[in-house]
């Protein structure tokens, strides 16, 4: 790597790639375009459901569905720390 390329003192030697490749790759570029937009389809991904009726945590044989909840009726997500 040659002194002289941007951002060489933070591209680590062991690197695959250098920060200058990283952001010249048209596939990395496509990483920071947002593919959801407000009012538009969700992405699916499914969750155990956990059933805590007992007091304890208890694994159902049912999953939670984003898609199919959100083919229904508005679905809000909370991404954030309560700390």
């Amino acid at each position: 790597m040659a002194a002289d390329e941007p951002y060489a003192d933070i591209t680590p030697a062991d690197s695959v790639m250098t920060f200058a490749e990283a952001f010249a790759d048209p596939e990395f570029l496509t990483l920071a375009i947002p593919e959801v937009s407000e009012g538009g389809p969700c992405f699916d991904f499914a969750l155990v459901q956990y059933d805590f009726s007992s007091g304890r945590k208890v694994e159902t044989t049912t999953r939670f569905h984003l898609a199919e909840v959100a083919a229904n009726q508005p679905v809000a997500l909370i991404f954030g720390s309560y700390t």
